[in-house]
């Protein structure tokens, strides 16, 4: 397929404009991040929710896991099958 990803084999093979995109998004990403950081006015900004229960903590990260686009694309499939 010219000009995009063309599929042979059941693998996929990213075109020059695909490599292009995920370094722009990954640029932004990270010029984000540094940006936030240069910003960022105390240097305990991370460390301001120690009071947080560790039940707690562990609860949103299981959460936040189980959340993910993978398990929603997955539930998704799963209701269309």
């Amino acid at each position: 397929m010219p000009g995009g990803s063309a599929e042979r084999g059941g693998l996929l093979h990213p075109s020059e404009i695909d490599w292009v995109i995920m370094g722009v998004y990954f640029a932004f990403v990270l010029g984000v991040g540094l940006r936030a950081a240069a910003l960022r006015e105390d240097q305990h900004g991370l460390l301001s929710f120690r009071s947080l229960d560790p039940g707690m903590v562990a609860g949103l990260a299981f959460l936040s896991a189980n959340l993910g686009a993978q398990e929603v694309i997955g539930m998704a499939a799963s209701g269309a099958k």
